[in-house]
């Protein structure tokens, strides 16, 4: 804090303006303060106004103070809190039969925050100027009087906080509760405990704080407004301490229409391969072409204007059309296989390593789900390798006995699959529960716009399957 002028013992129009910026104080609101005149002395005074940065108090007329002397200034607060001000005097006023003297708080000696302050530049996220958190504070030791918050930095642990009020009491180590605006309810309040307090100006506070207590209800909220409206990674937001998984419902789902778009898949492919260890850095993005690439419908998944899944939709147009797994088998595949042009061929599946563990390739299964639906193929084959087999056979695919090393793939024993477009469409050879999981949101909206119809059997049986989502209180989040 920058130390103040010292003024003389007539007060200036300066002094009655920062004044006003005080809270009044009346010993009906039961706070005491003290201040320890030397070593041995320590008197107890009457505080007239008070804000986290200084205040004005009534001595009697015995007590000698200097301008500029610096004291230890006491603050009992009816809830047991005390808080002790290393104080300057900065002016003082005989008002007949007693003195009245303004004190600066240059810094505080006790209580401590239980963790060090943060430096501003090293904090984790700083939440964009088109999208604030805002909080509501009623005010310590006052009745019923709030104040506005603005988040402006936060991790789950710290939050920076601003706000254009000096009229409160805030100090180091103070515990707060605080709520979302427009959401104050008990599950939604957040206790947190003040770090440090800085004025910036004559209005604006700056307040560190150290979140103790919050509901997960409200953490999880947060979670999706960093990725939905601020567009952080999930990687980002899972390092600030955050666990939310489901984020998806905000990424753009759409196909390449463009070159450009195609070279950005090509790139995604690269480092999603990379970091999962699927291809060295000898390679480049350019090795990234599939052979099917010009006969694909190629879906992308957008996270604000970044690409971050992909996969190839190809449609083989007659049975000489070698697939994609196919080019091992020089003799073709050594399985039969259904008829090619009943075929859609899914390959080059890739995310982006920041947003694994969420749900967005469940994401972008639906969505391939509904292009082949849109289509007249009975058949999905693809290829997989032993990380991902587990997945897909939840999904309801079977192994066709063939496996090959990828020959783009650094040679990763893959093995090739095969699925029914029926079982999504009305849960054949498929688990109720998975169906419930993966499928029933899809099912359930192509349904609506009548594009997927079922006949009397297939109608029983997806009111059997709900049925069973329902006893088992499996429940899909269509808003979030």
């Amino acid at each position: 804090m920058t130390t103040m002028r010292i003024h003389s013992d007539i007060m200036t129009d300066k002094d009655f303006l920062r004044l006003s910026d005080r809270l009044d104080i009346r010993k009906s609101d039961g706070i005491k303060s003290f201040v320890n005149v030397n070593e041995i002395e320590k008197v107890q005074v009457e505080i007239f106004n008070i804000s986290p940065f200084g205040c004005s108090v009534r001595l009697p007329l015995g007590i000698s103070l200097s301008l500029g002397q610096t004291v230890n200034f006491e603050i009992h607060f009816p809830d047991f809190q005390q808080v002790i001000y290393v104080s300057t005097v900065l002016w003082k006023k005989d008002i007949g039969g007693s003195l009245r003297v303004g004190f600066e708080f240059n810094n505080q000696i006790s209580p401590l925050a239980s963790i060090a302050p943060l430096n501003r530049e090293e904090f984790p996220v700083v939440i964009p100027d088109y999208f604030k958190v805002s909080l509501t504070l009623y005010k310590p030791y006052l009745f019923f009087e709030r104040s506005l918050i603005s988040v402006i930095e936060f991790s789950s642990q710290i939050w920076l906080c601003e706000l254009y009020d000096t009229e409160l009491i805030l100090f180091k180590g103070q515990i707060i509760n605080v709520w979302l605006l427009n959401y104050e309810d008990e599950k939604s309040s957040i206790y947190g405990e003040v770090i440090e307090v800085h004025k910036v100006g004559t209005k604006r506070i700056l307040i560190q704080m150290k979140i103790n207590k919050v509901s997960s209800k409200v953490t999880n909220w947060l979670a999706h407004q960093l990725v939905l409206n601020c567009n952080f990674s999930p990687l980002i937001v899972r390092k600030l301490g955050f666990e939310t998984k489901e984020f998806s419902n905000g990424f753009r789902f759409r196909f390449v229409k463009t070159t450009s778009e195609y070279e950005s898949v090509l790139k995604l492919r690269f480092k999603s391969y990379l970091d999962a260890g699927k291809i060295d850095s000898s390679k480049s993005w350019t090795d990234m072409k599939a052979p099917l690439d010009h006969l694909s419908r190629i879906l992308i998944a957008f996270h604000g204007e970044k690409l971050v899944a992909s996969v190839s939709i190809s449609y083989p147009d007659s049975e000489d059309c070698v697939l994609d797994t196919e080019k091992v088998y020089p003799n073709g595949y050594p399985v039969k296989v259904p008829d090619k042009r009943k075929i859609v061929e899914i390959s080059r599946l890739c995310t982006d390593s920041e947003y694994r563990r969420t749900d967005l390739l469940n994401r972008v299964f639906e969505y391939t789900y509904k292009s082949v639906l849109c289509g007249d193929r009975d058949f999905i084959l693809t290829s997989t390798d032993v990380k991902l087999w587990t997945l897909y056979k939840k999904l309801g695919f079977k192994k066709t006995g063939m496996s090959y090393p990828h020959p783009y793939l650094s040679g990763i024993e893959h093995f090739i699959i095969i699925g029914k477009r029926s079982q999504p469409d009305y849960g054949a050879d498929i688990s109720p529960l998975a169906w419930n999981y993966l499928w029933r949101e899809m099912n359930d909206y192509m349904i609506d716009r009548q594009i997927l119809k079922h006949s009397l059997i297939e109608y029983v049986n997806i009111l059997f399957y709900k049925f069973i989502g329902k006893i088992l209180k499996i429940q899909r989040k269509k808003f979030y």
